[in-house]
């Protein structure tokens, strides 16, 4: 049995449009020297390709959390 907490608030809710969810310049963080997730490389490059990304941001050395692993190289590459 599936529960949705707030169904209401879904039924009313507006789907993404080109309006509204095509504002948001989306970013691609990468790290570089090893999978992510267990994710192949062509399927990384795939989720690029089919998403509209603005700016793919490659880290070298950066952990998961690249934000707070590397944050000197998401302020140099914004």
């Amino acid at each position: 049995m599936e529960i949705i907490i707030f169904p209401d608030d879904l039924s009313k809710s507006n789907n993404f449009t080109g309006e509204g969810y095509g504002k948001i310049n989306r970013v691609y963080y990468l790290r570089r020297g090893r999978r992510i997730a267990g994710m192949p490389k062509k399927f990384l490059q795939w989720m690029i390709d089919n998403y509209s990304v603005k700016h793919v941001i490659k880290i070298k050395g950066a952990d998961l959390m690249g934000l707070l692993s590397k944050p000197q190289n998401f302020v140099i590459a914004s």
